[in-house]
């Protein structure tokens, strides 16, 4: 609503105004500005609420008509081709026009000036003349002449500022306006618009000019406000010369009054178009100019800009680094006389930029392993690329440089290839890089028949020393066993850190095995020398295998394999010492490495199963406990002792899942014998000692108990005298969680290692058992009688139970029982069984004599 109060306020007063510049005949306004400013006032609104506007212009126009003393039935003829003008020109504007445009192109003024002000203007003028010549018979070609000619002057002077409101606003042209010299112009044109006399045509050209000046001086906004002040003094000329002009006729009074107002309103509004393009064209080349050196300036790279002769127009301040020259000196200057890079590969100095376009023909690719020389001497690693700046009509204007500074990123390139070829904390080649040229000898080996050997080398028991020292101190053995590899074997050696404390040699030019083995023996006398480490001598040894090429390989892989083999068959000979390769003993590793497959494969499958003898006891001859002994059933291949596969499973790590799974089925054995004759029988399991150093062994078999609702006293872990000696203060730690769960604890194969009385007293052992070697033999044997004798006795003094392994004789079984050993063991009462069989044996037993088979 206020909108609309607006617009016909304004209208109202613009056409009020207007009707006092009356034509010289009185009959109609000179100049009509109205319609123009409405159209403008329209394209502020939405199209929807246009109707509504344009019947506030329509009650506008009435009441400035009445205002200004004109007859209603007058005034109202006038009002249709008004609103039909207004209406068309909004419309055609908003349709087929670009309004910026308008503002800065001549060609768009003259677009709009034509859609918005002289085609609605004369289909507005038609359809007045029309009315009018229906209601008064009025002539229909002076009054389209006249009110045609009023408002498409009108239309002129207005739109080109209604224009310049609608697309930058009212802040955007007054800067301007505030100028000193655009407001001179201003008032220098309207002197000489009030004093152009009306009757002389021809000092119109004095208006032309002046506005020609505004435009020049003060641009487009200036002559925007000029236009339809300038209008409305020259209207007021008219209107009051009017005693000029009585006695021509109305159609030469048309003429001498439009045309001159045409030509001098129009081309200064279409020079200052052209102008405002040329200024914001300007502006805009000086904004991008602008832009283009912030961020040449800003960016991190050098940038150099040559002309079409090669002489330097140009140099960010990265390249004024770079090169040492600022630009004020090196502009004019030749390319190759600021500029000089050279191939880093061959040393050869590249051309010019321009002669690099011409032999690219376009941009050069983009170049790496380069060097800049700088002014200063410096020399920056490099990557550039040149590229030509054409016109567009094709001709070389000049040439852009761009150089990148990679020189810590070769830096860093470098750093990381050596990384990644060798080993951080010796600095030795590392896998990567032994394996590349093991490969070439190989290779060259190959074609010309040259032999050579590889070497494996182990630190042995290193990890005591990390465990012991702490993991840096480790470090620093490694760095010096290097140090002495280093020194003690020859310059074409190849030594390699693979991880850990293996190293691996490529001994090179080695023609037999005693040279090999020969530069093997030196090397385990450099090492074997004392190190001080932490004000702590330290003395250790090592393990070499040696593989031969051609003879044990002729492939890295074969040749590795071998020298590892070697390795391991030295250690396993009491380690300190060197090993050739040699084919049985590969084969043995071979065996032992499918074995181990085997393990790993039969493990989840179960395989592994549990056989069960009794232990008896001696007197009664009823059961005490039954002792679990695992067995491996590979189908067509039988059952397999346990020596054979035990060794492996401990060396492998295997025996960690294999006893998890062996004490989880014997708890299930538990569970399933209730209610059968085996109900409540102890079961006693062999436990590895690396099973014991397990941190949570003791948590895995409460959880066992708790899972299978077993009591602890059900179950009986067998370990060997040595488990005892092995990091004793941990394993009696373990031992004590253990007895803590209500398990027993017997000592395997008792008498046969090194453990002594303070062994048994201090470590929680519930039961010991005589080895069968000392049972073997007693009935003969009278040292095996007294050692049996001395042990039971011992026993008795530490509140031990005692069970004698591999009785198969009554007369064993006899002499056990007499010297006062309360549990036996062995074939002379059973072999080991599957649980079925062994129930079915203790049902037998029951039902024979009516008491229970178990003590």
């Amino acid at each position: 609503m206020i909108a609309l109060v607006i617009t016909g306020v304004i209208y109202t007063l613009v056409a009020y105004g207007t009707m006092n510049l009356p034509y010289p005949d009185g009959s109609i306004a000179t100049i009509w500005y109205p319609n123009a400013l409405a159209i403008c006032l329209l394209l502020t609104r939405p199209a929807r609420e246009w109707p509504l506007h344009l019947a506030a212009l329509a009650l506008a126009n009435l009441t400035a008509g009445l205002a200004a003393g004109g007859s209603f039935s007058r005034v109202v003829l006038y009002i249709p081709g008004n609103l039909i003008e207004i209406l068309l020109g909004a419309a055609l504007l908003r349709r087929f026009t670009d309004l910026r445009e308008s503002v800065s192109r001549a060609e768009g003024m003259l677009s709009s000036l034509l859609l918005g002000c002289l085609v609605p203007s004369a289909i507005g003028a038609m359809l007045s003349a029309l009315i009018f010549y229906s209601a008064q018979k009025a002539d229909i070609g002076s009054t389209w002449t006249s009110l045609f000619g009023s408002s498409a002057i009108g239309g002129v002077a207005v739109l080109p500022l209604g224009l310049l409101c609608l697309t930058r606003g009212i802040p955007a042209f007054t800067s301007l306006l505030r100028q000193p010299q655009s407001l001179l112009a201003i008032a220098v044109t309207l002197a000489i618009s009030s004093w152009a006399p009306a009757y002389i045509p021809y000092p119109f050209v004095f208006v032309t000019a002046s506005l020609a000046l505004i435009a020049i001086i003060g641009r487009f906004p200036a002559v925007a406000v000029a236009l339809p002040i300038c209008s409305i003094l020259v209207g007021i000329q008219l209107g009051y010369n009017s005693s000029a002009w009585s006695s021509m006729p109305r159609e030469l009074q048309d003429v001498l009054i439009y045309m001159p107002l045409v030509l001098t309103l129009l081309p200064p509004v279409l020079l200052a178009t052209s102008l405002e393009r040329l200024m914001l064209t300007a502006e805009a080349l000086s904004d991008e100019k602008e832009t283009a050196e912030v961020t040449l300036h800003s960016i991190g790279d050098g940038v150099i800009t040559t002309d079409p002769q090669g002489h330097i127009t140009y140099l960010n301040p990265v390249a004024e680094a770079m090169l040492g020259w600022p630009l004020k000196e090196a502009r004019g200057c030749r390319f190759d006389q600021v500029v000089r890079i050279s191939d880093q590969r061959n040393g050869r100095v590249l051309p010019d930029a321009v002669t690099r376009c011409r032999i690219a023909r376009e941009s050069s690719e983009v170049m790496d392993n380069l060097i800049l020389h700088s002014r200063d001497g410096l020399e920056y690693g490099i990557r550039d690329s040149v590229s030509p700046i054409h016109a567009p009509s094709g001709t070389l204007l000049g040439t852009v440089t761009v150089i990148k500074d990679v020189t810590e990123t070769r830096q860093l390139a470098s750093k990381m290839l050596r990384l990644a070829h060798h080993d951080d904390l010796t600095d030795l080649p590392n896998r990567v890089l032994y394996q590349d040229r093991l490969l070439q000898a190989c290779q060259h080996g190959e074609r010309h028949k040259q032999r050579f050997a590889v070497m494996f080398l182990d630190i042995d028991h290193f990890k005591k020393v990390n465990d012991s020292l702490g993991h840096a101190t480790g470090d620093e053995l490694l760095k010096l066993v290097a140090q002495r590899l280093t020194a003690t074997l020859r310059e074409s050696d190849t030594i390699s850190r693979l991880g850990g404390d293996e190293f691996v040699i490529l001994l090179d030019g080695i023609g037999c095995a005693e040279a090999a083995g020969e530069l093997a023996g030196k090397v385990i006398e450099a090492l074997a020398k004392p190190y001080t480490l932490l004000d702590t001598e330290l003395m250790i040894t090592a393990s070499l295998g040696i593989a031969l090429y051609p003879d044990d390989g002729r492939d890295p892989s074969t040749l590795m394999k071998h020298a590892d083999a070697a390795m391991y068959r030295a250690k396993r000979d009491g380690r300190n010492g060197f090993h050739l390769f040699s084919r049985s003993a590969d084969d043995a590793a071979i065996a032992r490495l499918k074995l181990e497959n085997d393990m790993r494969r039969a493990i989840p499958e179960g395989e592994f199963i549990l056989h069960y003898q009794p232990v008896i006891d001696a007197v009664t001859r009823k059961v005490c406990s039954v002792e679990a002994l695992v067995r491996w059933d590979r189908g067509e291949q039988g059952i397999i002792r346990p020596d054979l596969f035990i060794p492996v499973a401990e060396e492998s790590g295997l025996i960690i899942p294999l006893g998890q799974q062996l004490l989880e089925e014997a708890c299930a054995q538990l569970q399933r014998w209730r209610g059968t004759a085996l109900e409540g029988v102890r079961i006693a399991v062999n436990a590895s000692t690396v099973q014991l150093r397990e941190k949570a062994f003791a948590e895995t078999l409460s959880e066992l108990l708790k899972r299978y609702d077993i009591c602890g006293d059900q179950l009986e872990l067998e370990i060997t005298e040595s488990t005892l000696m092995t990091d004793s203060e941990r394993m009696l730690d373990t031992l004590k969680g253990i007895r803590a769960l209500g398990l027993g604890i017997s000592v395997d194969d008792f008498g046969t290692g090194y453990s002594s009385l303070s062994y048994l007293k201090r470590f929680p052992v519930s039961t010991v058992k005589v080895d069968r070697s000392f049972v073997r033999d007693m009935e003969e044997d009278h040292s095996d009688r007294e050692l049996i004798r001395a042990i039971l006795a011992m026993s008795r003094s530490l509140d031990l139970k005692v069970i004698a392994e591999g009785v198969e004789t009554e007369g064993q079984a006899t002499i056990l029982t007499e010297m006062g050993c309360p549990c036996l063991q062995g074939y002379l009462f059973a072999k080991p069984t599957d649980a079925d069989t062994l129930l079915e044996q203790a049902a037998s037993m029951y039902a024979g004599d009516g008491s229970n088979w178990i003590i």
